[in-house]
């Protein structure tokens, strides 16, 4: 058997990088590929470019160092998750467990200088769409959230079933929510990366229906997991042993700025066997889908603020 796929987060990945000391870097990157065929999902080199232009504090050798690593890591680099999508969806392929961005896309990526005009408008943009994307989830969370604040439910399996999925179902059935839903999650990114395929991204989501969206199992990830980061802020988990209610996400919206990007994480975990992060929403959004039995991996949880030496060889399993 081979060894376990594991996809990275930017947490992790920053984290290690930030160690000033090369031997115990190495250390660390030694115990991951031992035990684990490392993922480098798309959206972790996008984060890595968005800090090489604005680093936010983060100081020079680290983010020389963040760059090396993701060339050294190049043979694990995975595609875009809404490419993974629209191989799918749109045109039928197919699908491997891991697909590599397009040779020519990766040229390009590694020969961008930090002060290209191209880089610097990209990185603005996406801010952009980022606070955009949070202000619209915000806005369908104050529609859906009960007067009383928040919903409240005994467990992750719970939640899933009566909010994520009855939503997802809901939408299906309606030809005009079901587009909102298809347009607002990956057709706007379909359009935009695909321009010559209008027709054929209309024809796909006019057939995606009840009867077939358990045929594309990847855009169904993709789509329950935008769910599940939309509606989770809204809700609290309490069992009969909890004495205080569970957060899944926090509501405040300057906490879900990156919930996004998060996203992408864990659609890209979901078709692995482990997510490695130390961000808690993101664990928690994982677990979310294991406990629904709708995910055998693992969340590998590395505490923040205590040693990565003391945790990486205990936790990886």
């Amino acid at each position: 058997m081979g060894k376990p796929t594991a996809v990275i987060d930017k947490t992790l990945f920053h984290e290690i990088c930030q160690d000033p000391c090369q031997r115990k870097r190495e250390f660390y990157w030694s115990c991951l590929h031992e035990r684990y065929q490392v993922v480098v999902p798309f959206i972790l080199i996008e984060e890595v470019l968005v800090n090489m232009v604005r680093p936010g504090g983060i100081e020079e050798p680290v983010l020389k160092r963040m760059g090396e690593q993701l060339i050294i890591l190049r043979s694990c680099w995975i595609d875009d998750v809404f490419e993974y999508a629209f191989r799918e969806l749109v045109q039928r392929q197919p699908l491997g467990k891991f697909v590599a961005p397009p040779d020519g896309l990766q040229q390009a990526l590694l020969a961008l200088a930090r002060d290209d005009p191209k880089l610097v408008k990209w990185v603005e943009d996406r801010k952009l769409l980022r606070k955009a994307t949070a202000a619209k989830w915000k806005a369908e969370q104050r529609r859906l959230a009960p007067s009383s604040g928040f919903v409240m439910v005994k467990s992750e399996q719970e939640f899933f079933e009566r909010a994520v999925k009855r939503e997802f179902l809901s939408a299906l059935v309606d030809p005009q929510k079901k587009w909102d839903m298809l347009e607002t999650i990956i057709g706007k990114t379909f359009r935009h990366s695909h321009p010559e395929s209008t027709k054929q991204i209309d024809e796909a989501f006019a057939e995606y229906t009840e009867a077939t969206f358990s045929t594309f199992p990847f855009t169904l990830n993709c789509l329950t997991t935008r769910l599940t980061y939309v509606l989770a802020p809204a809700v609290r988990i309490q069992t009969a042993r909890d004495t205080e209610p569970q957060i899944i996400l926090r509501p405040k919206r300057r906490d879900q700025d990156n919930n996004w990007a998060d996203e992408q994480y864990v659609v890209s975990a979901l078709v692995c066997d482990r997510l490695l992060t130390m961000d808690a929403g993101m664990r928690n959004v994982a677990n979310i889908f294991h406990v629904s039995r709708l995910w055998n991996g693992q969340t590998i949880f590395i505490e923040p603020g205590e040693d990565l030496a003391g945790q990486i060889p205990r936790l990886l399993v």
